[in-house]
């Protein structure tokens, strides 16, 4: 799995329309795109994936600009990855099998069921997470949580020092 800059984009977006929303304004892409600090042609591709999906919507006029589709609490990550990339996992043996004989629906693969609990695990975390929780995650712990990965960076790096060095 990889999350890729359309995902992570897609989420920064969903996130500033979601803000703009609450207050009953939509937010224009001049706007967004300064906010997030990408290039607007690459900003309206991602919109509109967004906007395909129906977790956004486009108000057209001098006062237009982008609006949530239903509430933040009904958008999930999963949502929002699936827009943006078209599956949260891509299963091998669904989209390019190896082994057309081994890889058939009928054929018991050890790997399939693996794979494919993978995929449900990612989707199911993906799932339980709303934008309404991203945005309310980002005003209550603020810079928290940057400090709380820096942490944990700092102490995995230290770990592999001390595994090297004792070699």
């Amino acid at each position: 799995m990889r999350i890729n800059q359309w995902v992570e984009f897609g989420v920064h977006c969903s996130c500033r329309i979601a803000e703009k929303t609450a207050k009953g304004a939509p937010i224009s892409s001049s706007e967004l795109a300064n906010a997030i600090g990408i290039d607007k042609l690459y900003l309206h591709q991602i919109l509109s994936k967004l906007r395909k999906a129906g977790i956004i919507k486009a108000l057209r006029g001098p006062s237009g600009g982008f609006l949530l589709a239903k509430p933040a609490n009904q958008i999930s990550l999963n949502d929002i990855f699936v827009a943006e990339e078209g599956d949260s996992l891509a299963v091998i043996c669904e989209h390019k099998p190896i082994n057309k004989h081994r890889c058939k629906t009928d054929f018991s693969c050890y790997l399939k069921p693996i794979w494919f609990n993978l995929k449900n695990t990612v989707e199911d975390y993906l799932k339980s997470i709303s934008l309404q929780d991203l945005i309310e995650r980002k005003f209550s712990e603020g810079n928290q949580l940057v400090n709380v990965f820096k942490a944990e960076k700092l102490t995995s790096i230290k770990k592999r020092r001390n595994a090297s060095s004792a070699r």
